[in-house]
């Protein structure tokens, strides 16, 4: 799940963008002078529910760094992450954004955005067929 969610992210930013940026995922960034976007999974959240149901939290961040450390260029980098990545679509899903927050620091962008998927876990355990009652009545 978490690969399908950073390829849904890394779509949505390719589908506004289109090439005018290159968009990573791993750690080591190439050597570049173009702006470019890292995205990676931050923290993970797993809450059981009811029964065998279950709450998954993706933290997902985007780093955005400009080429020359432009301010300018970020902040409009991230208004429009706001917009693109409040729906996305990973692993024939539409999953909504939440908690988007954003900061520059340097001129770099991190923008931050939470994905939640609730699921369920087959259970192996398996049921009572027949109940046996082994008993009297006492007179």
């Amino acid at each position: 799940m978490i690969s399908d969610l950073i390829t849904g992210v890394k779509k949505a930013i390719y589908d506004y963008f289109g090439e005018k940026y290159e968009i990573y995922t791993n750690q080591h960034a190439p050597d570049t002078q173009k702006s470019y976007f890292f995205v990676g999974l931050s923290k993970q959240e797993n809450t059981r529910l009811m029964g065998t149901r279950f709450r998954r939290k993706y933290s997902i961040e985007i780093k955005f760094t400009p080429k020359d450390l432009n301010w300018e260029e970020s902040e409009s980098v991230s208004d429009a992450l706001y917009l693109t990545l409040e729906y996305i679509s990973a692993a024939g899903d539409t999953l909504r954004g939440s908690a988007m927050a954003s900061r520059i620091e340097s001129g770099v962008l991190t923008f931050n955005v939470d994905y939640t998927v609730f699921g369920y876990t087959k259970s192996s355990d398996e049921l009572m067929r027949e109940v046996t009652i082994n008993g009297s009545i006492k007179e």
